[in-house]
Parts: C-alpha cells; sequence; structure tokens
C-alpha cells in the first residue's frame, strides 16, 4: 500500500463525526465485545457439559442418571455408574450404547468394532 492509499483511508476513517454517531459507534462496540465473552464463556463451558438441556458428556463425574446426556427414563444403555474413564460414579454405557473408546463405556464393557459398548 502507498502512502497515498494510506491517507486517504486515515481520512476517511478519522472524518469529523456528530457526537451522536461516535456515540453509536462505541454503544455497538461495546455491545459486540459483552456478546463476544458470552459466547466464549458458553464455549469453554461447552466442552465439560453437553448440549442437551446442559447434560454431562460420557466419561463425566455424575450424581444421578439423569445428569448425563442420552440417558432416558426406561432406557439401561447410559447410566451413571463406575466407568472405564476413572474412579467413581461417571456417566457410561452398557450393552448397545454409542461410544469412541472403551472410556465412553461401564466398567466391565469395552467398545467394539461397531462402535457399541459390549460385555467383556
Amino acid at each position: 500500500m502507498d502512502d497515498k492509499t494510506f491517507d486517504n483511508i486515515a481520512r476517511r476513517l478519522g472524518g469529523l463525526r456528530s457526537r451522536r454517531a461516535a456515540l453509536k459507534t462505541a454503544g455497538g462496540a461495546a455491545a459486540a465485545a459483552v456478546f463476544t465473552a458470552i459466547g466464549l464463556e458458553n464455549s469453554a463451558l461447552a466442552q465439560e457439559v453437553g448440549i442437551e438441556n446442559h447434560c454431562l458428556v460420557p466419561g463425566a463425574i455424575c450424581q444421578k442418571k439423569k445428569d448425563c446426556c442420552g440417558a432416558k427414563r426406561k432406557s439401561k444403555e447410559i447410566i451413571c455408574n463406575l466407568s472405564n474413564a476413572g474412579s467413581g460414579n461417571r456417566c457410561c454405557g452398557q450393552r448397545r450404547a454409542s461410544c469412541l473408546d472403551n472410556d465412553d463405556c461401564c466398567l466391565n464393557y469395552f467398545c467394539n468394532i461397531q462402535n457399541e459398548c459390549s460385555l467383556i
């Protein structure tokens, strides 16, 4: 970029504006900053909490079955129980639950070739 082009851009951006226009610009920038911060907070939170009504992903520490993503009342696939992911109760899958690796399955289950939890 040559000096003349830079000067033209600087003049256009720095041209006289009314106070009202300056306040609108500043207000818009402040609102954008707030919404960006909220979005970043939600995305960081999404790594630990699932998207289904803030449910817990497989391997996350849980207290009861309904805390876990994919857990349904009568279903026995996803539960809160001892798992391969670590000590204590965690969200895990039992027979025929979808999985990516063994950590997604409950204790005594493994993730098979069809990506389903199966008994050892």
